[in-house]
C-alpha cells in the first residue's frame, strides 16, 4: 500500500513538472512573437534602398542617359560639372558631353579630319551622330549657333542644323531631341553679324524648327540675361574678350536650370 502510495505520488510530480516545462516556453516564446509584431511597421514604413533611388531620381535629374553636344559654352559647362561630380559622384547624373570649341551646326557636317573640330568619344574624334549612337544616349541636348550666326547667317544656320539632326535621328531614331537657345552676348562685345539681335532672331527659329519636328526647344537664354537683354557681367568670364563665355555663377544658373527640369526630360 504505502509502495503504491509512492508511486502515486511520483507520477504526480513528474505530470507537475511537464505543465511547469510548457508554462515556461508559452513565457519564452510570447515576447518573440510581440516583437516581430512591434517590427512589422517600422519594416512596412522605412523607405527602401529603391525607394529613396526613385526620390533621387525625381529630384536630380533623367540626364543619365543624356549627352549634351556644344561649343566653348558649352565646354565650360562641362569643365563646371566634372569639377562639381568630384564632390558629388551624382551631380546631374553624371551626363555626358560631346564638346569642342568652335564647334558648330556647319562645321559638325564636315568630315572627320586632323583639322577639324569634331570632339571626342572614348578618345577617338568621329562624327556627332557616330559618337552619340555608340555611347547609347537616348537623350540629345545641343547647344550649338554661337559659331553659325555670324558667318552663315540664320537661314543657312537652321538649315544646318536640320542636317545634323537627320543625320543623328538617321543613326538614332528613337533619340529624343533637346535644342537650347543661344546665350547672349555682353553689350560692348557685340558685332555687325553676331549680335543680341540676330542670336533672338536665330532662337526664334530654333523654336519653331522644335515645335515643326515635334522635338523640345530649352530657352535658358533669359536666365543670363540682364534688362537690356545681354548677357549680365557677373555671368561672363570674359568680358573684355569675346563677350560669351559664362562664369561658374553662370554655370551654376545652367545646372539649376536642368535640375529644375529634372523631371520633365
Amino acid at each position: 500500500m504505502i509502495k503504491y502510495k509512492l508511486i502515486c505520488l511520483a507520477f504526480i510530480l513528474v505530470f507537475l513538472t511537464g505543465c511547469q516545462t510548457v508554462k515556461v516556453d508559452q513565457k519564452e516564446a510570447a515576447p518573440q512573437e510581440n516583437s516581430i509584431k512591434e517590427n512589422e511597421p517600422q519594416t512596412k514604413d522605412a523607405p527602401s534602398s529603391s525607394d529613396n533611388d526613385d526620390k533621387n531620381q525625381s529630384k536630380t535629374g533623367n540626364l543619365s542617359n543624356a549627352v549634351i553636344i556644344g561649343d566653348s559654352i558649352a565646354l565650360k559647362f562641362k569643365l563646371f560639372a566634372t569639377d562639381k561630380q568630384k564632390g558629388d559622384p551624382n551631380y546631374l547624373d553624371l551626363v555626358k558631353f560631346l564638346v569642342a570649341g568652335s564647334l558648330g551646326w556647319a562645321n559638325s557636317l564636315w568630315p572627320v579630319s586632323d583639322k577639324s573640330v569634331h570632339p571626342t568619344y572614348n578618345g577617338q574624334k568621329m562624327l556627332i551622330e557616330d559618337a552619340i549612337s555608340q555611347m547609347g544616349a537616348k537623350k540629345a541636348i545641343f547647344m550649338l549657333g554661337m559659331n553659325d550666326i555670324g558667318l552663315y547667317g540664320i537661314d543657312k544656320t537652321i538649315e544646318n542644323a536640320e542636317k545634323l539632326l537627320a543625320n543623328v535621328k538617321q543613326k538614332s531614331p528613337d533619340i529624343k531631341i533637346y535644342l537650347q537657345s543661344v546665350t547672349p552676348m555682353v553689350e560692348t562685345r557685340q558685332l555687325k553679324d553676331l549680335n543680341n539681335t540676330n542670336i533672338t532672331k536665330f532662337n526664334a527659329r530654333l523654336a519653331q524648327l522644335c515645335q515643326e519636328n515635334s522635338w523640345v526647344y530649352c530657352d535658358i537664354a533669359p536666365i543670363f540675361t540682364n534688362a537690356n537683354g545681354a548677357l549680365s557681367p557677373e555671368y561672363c568670364s570674359d568680358p573684355n574678350g569675346l563677350g560669351i563665355h559664362l562664369t561658374d555663377a553662370g554655370c551654376e544658373n545652367w545646372a539649376k536650370y536642368w535640375l529644375e527640369r529634372s523631371s520633365e526630360t
